[in-house]
């Protein structure tokens, strides 16, 4: 799948023709796909035309499949909900292995750099809603943000129910330090240093719970 630059328009491939090969991602998913990065670079003004282009479909499937392009966009909410199933999966699982409130911490910072790799485009994808306030920051905030927060608040809270991190309102920490963690994963260069992917992750997380936790060792 061709990806669209930021800024100049972009050469688009011409739509797919026939079946296409066994074991190949469908029409409709390589639609979301597609939107999710044009929504993720230009918000709502994306066009459907672009989007069907680079997903290598034609007009004609994209209208079938999902009719207009607010229920694609729609379809993509429902992908990133399906993401973040799974990651939610990963968070209950370190909530079951009983870590010390300081550890399990590190290791919250640790999943969601991790999920900020696979996933790089949900907070662009937001914060293009985000300054347009309206009913789709309302269903972005209700199905996907307040699912995160309600999910990672229990950490902090536990930090600081021991006396672990030096807050005062756990809630605003912890936004603080997550948007601390995934801005500049989309955006390294505001960094400055050449590091990307992983490497940054691992940066960020040491940084992230140093700055919070009163007995870091990880650094």
């Amino acid at each position: 799948m061709s990806h669209p630059p930021s800024a100049a328009k972009p050469s688009l491939p011409r739509p797919r023709r026939g079946r296409r090969p066994a074991g190949s991602v469908s029409g409709r998913e390589t639609l979301i796909r597609a939107a999710n990065l044009w929504f993720m670079r230009q918000g709502y003004r994306a066009s459907l035309r672009d989007i069907a282009a680079t997903a290598e479909v034609d007009m004609a499937l994209a209208a079938r499949l999902f009719g207009s392009k607010e229920k694609l966009w729609e379809a993509v909410i429902c992908w990133h909900e399906n993401v973040l199933e799974r990651h939610f999966r990963a968070l209950s699982e370190l909530e079951r292995r009983n870590f010390p409130p300081e550890e399990a911490l590190r290791r919250l910072f640790a999943l969601h750099a991790a999920h900020c790799i696979a996933f790089p485009g949900f907070l662009a994808f937001f914060m293009h809603e985000a300054v347009n306030p309206g009913p789709r920051l309302e269903i972005i905030v209700k199905r996907l943000v307040a699912p995160m927060r309600d999910h990672y608040l229990p950490f902090v809270l536990r930090a600081q129910e021991v006396g672990a991190v030096n807050i005062s309102d756990a809630g605003l920490a912890m936004t603080i330090l997550i948007t601390g963690i995934s801005l500049p994963m989309i955006a390294p260069m505001l960094y400055g240093e050449n590091l990307r992917g992983a490497r940054l992750a691992r940066k960020l997380v040491a940084e992230a719970t140093g700055l919070l936790l009163h007995s870091s060792t990880n650094r």
